[in-house]
């Protein structure tokens, strides 16, 4: 498969006769906040003469440089590409460059209500990019290539969805101090939070010594957690007259940064939470 490397504006104008100015960039570049975060999905290339291959592929983008440039890197089968998006105060122009197999093509960049497009050459080859988010947030986009008075060849599509921050698999672990002639304990199981939801599970449900947790992650990383499980041996149990395999509920207040997080037990007692992304 042809590899496909995209570099959204690396140029920068350089600096001088106070032309460019950061503000300006800055206010400029919030425009484009609407492209920011992780975004999966599936990019169809069609090569012709050939069937078309769909391929996954994942897009992080970011701002970078005090605000003044958008960064997007993007990885997928068989490809990875590095992108930047600048602003050029002086012209009042979004700054776009792209380079594909080694070719670098300098494009026409427009941007629009919830998208954007661009134009340029590459060799004898005129490639053209329109994007936009549709009704439902994903991300479409559709790139075309032409070689002299020959109609454009859809040659790349691609369907994204925004990813929640936190997706992945995750170790959990749950350790309660000593509470009322109960020992304390500490154990660790995995997890996963799949489109913000979070799911992990201690041995098998709905048996003694389990315990199952979920809930929803807040984009800022806060969570409420709720925890279902049943005793194990009375002598964790506090007051040691538990029967095993008791049902037992409890919340968690988490807060998730990264590829790290912490909760704590709300009811009952004390318990700490410690969560570490894979």
């Amino acid at each position: 498969m042809t590899k496909r490397i995209l570099l959204f504006g690396w140029a920068v104008a350089a600096l001088g006769g106070g032309q460019l100015n950061g503000d300006a960039r800055r206010e400029a570049m919030k425009k484009l906040d609407f492209l920011v975060g992780k975004w999966t999905g599936e990019a169809t290339v069609t090569k012709t003469p050939g069937p078309s291959l769909k391929v996954s592929e994942t897009q992080e983008v970011e701002f970078k440089n005090d605000g003044t440039m958008l960064t997007i890197e993007s990885k997928g089968d068989g490809f990875e590409a590095l992108a930047t998006i600048s602003y050029n105060a002086a012209k009042s122009s979004y700054l776009y460059n792209a380079v594909r197999d080694g070719e670098q093509v300098s494009a026409e960049f427009q941007l629009m209500p919830r998208g954007f497009a661009w134009r340029g050459a590459l060799g004898a080859m005129v490639a053209s990019s329109a994007m936009r988010l549709d009704e439902k947030g994903e991300w479409l986009e559709t790139t075309q290539q032409a070689i002299g008075s020959a109609p454009p060849q859809t040659t790349f599509e691609v369907k994204l969805r925004r990813a929640a921050l936190f997706d992945g698999k995750w170790i959990t672990t749950v350790s309660c101090e000593a509470s009322r002639g109960a020992l304390g304990y500490s154990f660790r199981f995995e997890s996963e939070v799949k489109d913000g939801k979070f799911l992990g599970l201690h041995g098998t449900e709905g048996e003694p010594s389990s315990l199952k947790i979920e809930g929803k992650i807040s984009e800022d990383g806060s969570a409420t957690l709720y925890a279902a499980g049943r005793t194990g041996g009375k002598e964790f149990v506090p007051g040691r007259d538990t029967p095993r395999g008791t049902e037992y509920n409890y919340t968690i207040d988490a807060h998730f940064r990264d590829n790290k997080g912490t909760g704590k037990r709300i009811e009952g007692r004390a318990c700490a939470l410690v969560f570490e992304r894979e």
